[in-house]
């Protein structure tokens, strides 16, 4: 095997025909395989990512074994990992991430103030720790980057006074002076900054490297150049690009930045797709994979997630197609794991101690167990029902006898107490009796054992899951790395949430990886693209902002200071990202981009520049294809055939037993959504609110209004046709409900709203009155009906129930009127609510007036609403103006709709009279339906409440 000079790197460039993961292996196992072995020991090979190294030895493992050759393994490193394999070992050890954010705030503190104040002006109090460590954390960015490029803040301080161009250079003294003082204080506590400690460190005589083979090296840091050069090991630079690219990268095929930045984009207009928001985008994805033909396997598709929003989506959307599966490849974010989320919950907790953070600690599924387990709470007691009650119900509690909910409180205080028992370790004051006065080390054990408490159960331990062990093995890092930061001359003091805050932020952006399992399509991040070996690539976030991201500002280093000290700025950092994109596509057999007009808040995105990088027409041509959009496009996208092996197949359900009887309120649901419907009133499923409440939400702020005019509708005061009794009998009545909700102490919120609604029921008044005078009695008030039908024909196809909130006989023309009040923020006329552009999508006052007939007799009744609204002008009575064929039309729709529930059809297509129930299902498939065995029949759909 004949090796290069071991003082040049050799340029190989593998071309562009395939994946340059796949050209990287054939040159490996060509240029080291020989004579039935494959031998890279002491070869390192270097990647962009951890990820790509895996991927790169499973693929030696499987060619090796079908050319039946024996392999000897390489090491496998990443720009970052390789400066600390080949420098000699530094004498300290490496500070963790709390001991550096810790020891940068208290550097800055130590510094004279008359040094410091050029770059801190205004510094914060001595004793506020989180100040001075955001401040920390600003120097420690520019630290930390400057230090890749081998500068010390000394170092850039001078290079800035040597070019002469920043109007502030005394700033970067206070930074050289500030970093001395972290690295000092580092030293005293026998720690070392690892990336500063790199700087100029001896390379390891005794490295037993034979190669070194670079992968598609992107980016290399001054460190790992330098070992590079100072290594003597004969260095091999792999790229995936042709011989006639030569100019475009360095000696090192590392791109020539400035030749990438203004390249044209490498994809054709039928491989750029525009979408919606983040949702629609992974719509997008999973139907141009499932478009494919012939259908590729799992392992041959790669989706690019750079938008963290469209990653979310996308595992969303994948579970609910049948036959799909998708793995991120970055992991799970630590962020999401049950511990980290646990430490989140107690850190608010401790901070806040008021209702909503003891919800959320207590709702944390290893609280919940543990409180099951030790307070003896079983199923029967309905505790955590009992909670949800009292939490969403209750405003800021006042002690009052004869509380309805007194067994909710007597729960709730017997919760709270086995929770402040739990966490009173992290609650024991200090030495000199302060909650601050509490060393990190102290805090550090306290964090473990709260935590110990909850996981060290030896049942609950062998059911974890391996991500759950590997978060709680990385906070207990993170907990060592705090302890660390503990010291006596001067002690370092901080209470429980600040410890909190620093293992939190020690654990943030970490990740814990899943395994991915067989038939898994990968999600890959933007940085690990260009060397995922599948043939496919779906590339979705492609938005300005995302890529390229938006440059974070930063107060040290401007674009002048940059280039001051020789580091990269924005025409570089795109010709990165342009290089990247270029990378990414090639060697591939399909690529398909994605791009948002919308983020998940609903703000407006622009394309990536990246995709607009072409000759005017053609960029042109893109932004006219991305303004323009079609409403109908995203339904006609999703929609798939069934039946076909490529395609998606949809999820089986169970075909469910038909209700007995529903309420008239039930149609609305149904015409908005069968599926919905199905959801919501056959299975009954309910999301449960356990937030209290600081102010009245819309239905208890509605409910009160409606509470007082029934009580009014029921009253002697109904026949008052003066306005003003009847709005001294409405305000009367509505105080009356009000301090049987809340009480008598009002917070300051629930007394504006309180006013807000008594202008509206003033208003109501003075249209009652009118109304009065005009012949209107109220004869009837809250009617229940609860045995009617809906018959057809003579048949009876299913049973009705309802409520009719007010029933009115004009006493000098014998007409009735059916009213249903409206309290909503806006409340339209119910002939606008009830039917659409595309016909019924509401049949409530339709069907009140069959449940009425016994009351109203033979005659049509007026219809219409009694408004409550925000609005003065949607205030007062409302009433529909249909005839007889209108409402015999509604009468068939309600036929259609009452065959349709007894049938189970849910799952079918939706129905084309309600505006809003086009699209809500993504049927990339039609559902099959499962006969089940012989159930006992439904007694009925309950009738459920809502914002009236």
């Amino acid at each position: 095997m004949t090796l290069p000079d071991p003082q040049a790197a050799t340029r190989v460039f593998l071309g562009r025909d395939r994946p340059a993961l796949v050209s990287a292996c054939r040159w490996l196992i060509d240029r080291f395989g020989g004579d039935g072995r494959l031998d890279l020991s002491g070869v390192a090979v270097v990647t962009p990512g951890a990820r790509a190294g895996r991927l790169l030895l499973g693929a030696l493992v499987d060619v090796s074994d079908s050319e039946q050759m024996e392999l000897f393994p390489p090491e496998l490193l990443t720009p970052g990992s390789l400066a600390d394999r080949l420098l000699e070992p530094c004498e300290l050890p490496e500070a963790g991430g709390i001991a550096r954010t810790v020891a940068w705030a208290e550097a800055l503190r130590m510094v004279d103030a008359e040094i410091l104040l050029p770059l801190v002006p205004h510094p914060p109090e001595h004793k506020d720790l989180g100040a001075w460590r955001a401040l920390g954390e600003v120097l420690a960015q520019a630290s930390s980057e400057l230090a890749s490029f081998g500068l010390t803040m000394q170092a850039a301080a001078e290079r800035v006074e040597e070019a002469g161009k920043d109007p502030a250079p005394e700033r970067w003294r206070a930074a050289a002076a500030a970093q001395r003082a972290y690295i000092e204080l580092l030293e005293d506590r026998g720690l070392c900054d690892p990336e500063l400690a790199r700087i100029g460190r001896p390379v390891r005589a005794d490295h037993g490297l034979n190669a070194i083979v670079l992968v598609s090296p992107a980016e290399l840091s001054a460190d790992a150049e330098r070992v590079i050069a100072e290594a003597g090991a004969p260095v091999w630079s792999l790229i995936a690009f042709d011989d006639g690219e030569s100019e475009a990268f360095d000696a090192l095929g590392r791109p020539v930045l400035d030749r990438w930045a203004d390249r044209p984009c490498p994809l054709d207009d039928d491989a750029i797709v525009f979408a919606e928001g983040p949702d629609d985008q992974a719509e997008r994805a999973l139907v141009a994979i499932a478009e494919l033909d012939p259908a590729p396997a799992p392992d041959e598709i790669v989706i690019g997630t750079p938008d963290p929003q469209v990653t979310d989506a996308l595992v969303l959307l994948s579970a609910s197609v049948e036959g799909l599966r998708v793995h991120d490849a970055r992991g799970l974010p630590i962020e999401a794991t049950p511990p980290v989320r646990l430490l989140e919950a107690m850190r608010v907790y401790l901070l806040q101690r008021d209702q909503r953070s003891a919800a959320d600690l207590i709702r944390h599924p290893e609280v919940e167990r543990w409180l099951a387990k030790k307070l003896g709470l079983g199923r029967t007691e309905r505790w955590l029902p009992k909670l949800d009650e009292y939490l969403s119900s209750s405003l800021p509690p006042e002690d009052r006898e004869g509380d309805e909910r007194a067994d909710q409180i007597e729960v709730l205080a017997t919760v709270v107490g086995a929770v402040s028992e739990w966490l009173e370790p992290l609650d024991a004051p200090g030495s000199t009796g302060g909650l601050r006065d509490r060393s990190p080390d102290d805090l550090a054990q306290s964090i473990l054992d709260a935590l110990a408490e909850l996981y060290s159960d030896e049942e609950r331990a062998s059911r974890l899951k391996d991500r759950d062990l590997e978060a709680l093995r990385q906070i207990a890092a993170a907990c060592a790395d705090l302890a660390s930061c503990a010291h006596d001359e001067p002690p370092l003091l901080m209470d429980a949430p600040e410890a909190l805050v620093l293992v939190l932020d020690a654990l943030g952006g970490g990740a814990v990886r899943e395994e991915s399992g067989a038939g898994a399509v990968e999600l890959v991040g933007w940085l690990e693209l260009a060397l995922d070996p599948s043939p496919v690539l779906v590339l979705t976030g492609m938005n300005e902002g995302v890529v390229p991201p938006s440059p974070r500002p930063h107060p040290l280093l401007n674009e002048q200071t940059r280039a001051d000290l020789g580091l990269p700025g924005r025409r570089a950092r795109l010709g990165l990202d342009a290089f990247r994109l270029h990378a990414a596509v090639s060697g591939r057999r399909r690529v398909v981009a994605i791009s948002g007009r919308r983020d998940l808040a609903g703000d407006p995105l622009r394309p990536s520049r990246l995709l607009l990088m072409d000759d005017d027409g053609a960029m042109a041509a893109r932004v006219l294809r991305w303004a323009e959009h079609a409403p109908g496009d995203r339904r006609r996208i999703a929609r798939r055939e069934s039946g076909s092996a490529e395609k998606f197949c949809a999820p089986v359900l169970e075909r469910p037993t038909p209700p007995v009887s529903v309420s008239v309120t039930a149609f609305k649901r149904f015409l908005e959504s069968p599926y919905m419907f199905y959801l919501t009133d056959i299975l009954r499923l309910d999301e449960a609110d356990d937030r209290p409440q600081r102010e009245l939400d819309a239905l208890a702020f509605g409910n009160l209004i409606h509470k007082a005019l029934e009580k009014f509708g029921l009253s002697d005061d109904r026949d008052d046709a003066d306005p003003g009794r009847i709005e001294l009998a409405l305000h009367a009545f509505f105080d009356e409900e009000l301090a049987e909700m809340v009480g008598s102490r009002l917070p300051a919120t629930v007394r504006v709203q309180a006013d807000l609604a008594k202008r509206r029921l003033s208003d109501f008044a003075a249209r009652q009155a009118e109304h009065r005078r005009e012949g209107w009695q109220i004869v009837h008030c809250e009617q229940n009906f609860k045995d009617a039908a809906l018959v057809v024909n003579g048949r009876r196809l299913i049973g009705l129930r309802g409520r009719i909130d007010r029933i009115d006989r004009n006493d000098k023309t014998g007409e009735h009127a059916i009213i249903d009040y409206k309290t909503g923020q806006r409340v339209d006329p119910p002939g606008t609510t009830h039917v659409g552009r595309n016909g019924w999508k509401d049949l409530q006052l339709p069907l009140y007036r069959h449940l009425a007939k016994g009351i109203v007799g033979p005659g049509a009744p007026l219809l219409g609403y009694g408004r409550i609204g925000a609005k003065r002008k949607e205030i007062g009575f409302a009433f529909a103006d249909w005839d007889a064929d209108v409402l015999h039309e509604a009468d068939l729709v309600a036929a259609d709709v009452a065959e349709r529930i007894l049938a189970c059809d849910f799952f079918g297509e939706e129905l084309s009279s309600p505006e809003g129930a086009a699209g809500y299902i993504m049927d990339l498939g039609e559902p099959t339906i499962v006969d089940p065995p012989d159930l006992k029949p439904d007694r009925g759909v309950e009738e459920r409440g809502g914002a009236r």
